[in-house]
């Protein structure tokens, strides 16, 4: 048995290839149909959610907005690694680089 598409907005089963489904959405009764659905979401719903999303976003400030995002999280970094791994065992690319940075021979030329 052929698989069948089924529209939400005309409540109504359609053969499931392409063309068929394509001709379907271009129709007048799905074209109207679904036009009725989202017109059944009143203005106020609609408004209501915007003012909730702005009071959401109310906390972030202007000041904020105007830095510069490179500086303002200037954090140093540290380096975790759970007690129960052993550090040992880990690959050298889990490994914590060395406290004092690697050695780099001035003379190597990169690229």
């Amino acid at each position: 048995m052929a698989k069948k598409y089924y529209c939400d907005y005309c409540d109504n089963f359609i053969p499931s290839n392409k063309q068929s489904i394509k001709n379907h959405n271009k129709g007048i009764t799905h074209l109207r149909n679904r036009n009725l659905y989202y017109s059944s979401f009143s203005s106020s719903f609609i408004s209501q959610d915007l003012t909730e999303s702005k009071q959401q976003l109310n906390w972030v400030k202007v000041d904020e907005l105007n830095k510069d995002p490179y500086t303002v999280y200037q954090t140093s970094w540290e380096f975790y690694i759970p007690d129960s791994l052993p550090k040992r065992s880990l690959p050298p690319s889990l490994k914590p680089p060395p406290i004092h940075g690697y050695k780099v021979d001035p003379n190597v030329q990169w690229g």
